[in-house]
């Protein structure tokens, strides 16, 4: 086991940078190049087994309900290739990542890891933005209206990014030309992928940035960006999902009022769920488009809590803690309305780049969370 910590840092940073490819280089199956990667990492400088993530209660209990109802679902429904997929990929979640994070950034500091995100977020942004000149392998056409990338992440990658410059434009440390720059940027990339959900969670960030920075200035650059993303999306006749059918979207509420038909006629599968993949809207042949919803339908209500609550930690954000010294609170509240959104209105995905990346966020606040609560106790 190698102790370098240069030589760690250094590749932690690479596995950040390998976080997009996770959906491309597939070797066998689901196992890709970035899950080889993980698990060299942990051979070369050792696992932690004990740490902020794995030593808390949410963590046990979140494994001991997927592992429960599984069983429960493979008695009632037996083995079928959904189900087995499907599950190996939420134990691979819960049993692999929270370890292999806590091992790999226990002793990367936070803003070293929002730097990364930084620069990848940047990349991922000129592939976009030379995709309708230049074909290149990270980004495909829809050949309606969108530019939908290849790499895996790119909700996370956004969100943690322009988090990280909302909340340093919000401390006064960085001026509102770099700022305003970036968020043109951004927003760019984001219309030709036409994810209306990250659009809302970067509008969400700027309230925010809005409250810290000032009213006036806040509802200026949100104007600002509206006006411009609109212009650009029509001019260029890109992304129609976000400039004809915005909201008109029904088909997806329609589906969740299904879903609270099904849940009253059988009340008890709140608990167990219906199967994996088994419970479709009859309309649309679709499961609804939420994230506690779907994992309801799949696996019940306690998977559902405790797996968001394992992914999701950084939510708690909006219940102060005490000897945040720091006001990095406001970083975790800005990631988490820029996740709400998607959270909301998508369908849960075990994609392992904006999994992996959330559960990091997570990891980083559990970390300062328990630190700040021991300091407030101990200092008392």
């Amino acid at each position: 086991m190698i102790k370098n910590s240069s030589l760690r840092d250094r590749s932690t940073l690479l596995v950040l940078f390998l976080v997009p490819l996770s959906s491309m280089a597939v070797l066998i199956g689901n196992f890709s190049l970035f899950d080889a990667v993980l698990i060299a990492f942990i051979l070369v400088f050792g696992i932690k087994y004990k740490g902020d993530y794995t030593s808390s209660a949410a963590y046990f209990l979140a494994v001991y309900a997927v592992c429960f109802f599984s069983i429960v679902i493979i008695v009632e429904y037996g083995i079928y290739e959904d189900a087995v997929q499907s599950l190996g990929q939420l134990l691979y979640i819960l049993l692999f990542l929270p370890f292999v994070i806590q091992s790999m950034f226990t002793s990367y500091k936070l803003e070293n890891f929002l730097r990364g995100v930084l620069l990848v977020s940047l990349f991922l942004s000129l592939a976009l933005l030379i995709s309708p000149l230049v074909d290149n392998p990270f980004i495909k056409f829809d050949l309606v209206s969108r530019y939908q990338p290849r790499t895996s992440g790119t909700t996370a990658i956004y969100i943690i990014a322009f988090s990280y410059m909302s909340f340093l434009y919000s401390k006064r440390k960085l001026n509102i030309w770099y700022f305003s720059g970036f968020l043109l940027f951004s927003l760019a990339a984001v219309y030709l992928t036409g994810q209306r959900s990250m659009l809302l969670g970067l509008l969400l960030i700027l309230m925010v940035v809005a409250l810290r920075r000032g009213v006036i200035l806040g509802c200026i650059l949100l104007a600002v960006t509206v006006i411009v993303s609109v212009f650009l999306a029509v001019e260029f006749s890109l992304s129609s999902r976000l400039t004809d059918n915005l909201f008109s979207d029904s088909y997806r509420i329609t589906i969740i009022m299904e879903l609270f038909e099904s849940i009253s006629a059988e009340p008890l599968k709140v608990i167990t769920g219906w199967g994996v993949g088994l419970w479709t809207s009859r309309e649309f042949n679709q499961e609804p488009h939420n994230n506690f919803l779907h994992l309801i339908t799949d696996y019940g209500i306690f998977v559902a809590m405790f797996y968001s609550l394992i992914v999701y930690r950084f939510a708690f954000s909006f219940f102060k803690f005490r000897g945040n010294q720091n006001g990095s609170r406001i970083f975790y509240v800005m990631v988490t309305l820029g996740a709400m959104p998607y959270y909301m209105t998508h369908t849960y995905s075990l994609e392992r780049g904006n999994i992996f990346l959330f559960m990091v966020v997570s990891f980083y606040f559990l970390k300062e969370y328990k630190s700040s609560v021991w300091s407030s106790r101990f200092n008392r």
